[in-house]
């Protein structure tokens, strides 16, 4: 497990091929209150946040990696299907293609 936040960026960067940002979701919050994490501090808490919910039996914190630069949609119909995917994977919906 990476040690630091530069390492664990590289780690993530390499796995994905792209820049992200990752963020956590305190069990207790809604997403739109998604903490970042973007210095060694930010990691170290978010591990401290981690330990302090297993200790207690508690849910696990829910980490997202989200694209460092925006995604650029041309029409306002693909922004309603971006959003709609990304909601869909929050709940674990898989939607077949259409025919």
């Amino acid at each position: 497990m990476p040690t630091d936040w530069i390492e664990l960026m590289k780690k993530l960067t390499y796995l994905i091929e792209e820049e992200m940002v990752l963020k956590y979701q305190l069990v207790q919050e809604d997403l739109d209150a998604l903490v970042s994490v973007k210095t060694d501090e930010d990691l170290k808490h978010m591990f401290s946040e981690h330990d302090r919910y297993e200790s207690a039996g508690s849910p696990r914190l829910r980490a997202f990696l989200f694209p460092a630069n925006p995604v650029v949609v041309e029409n306002y119909m693909d922004a309603i299907a971006v959003e709609q995917r990304y909601i869909d994977a929050i709940n674990g919906i898989v939607r077949a293609p259409p025919s």
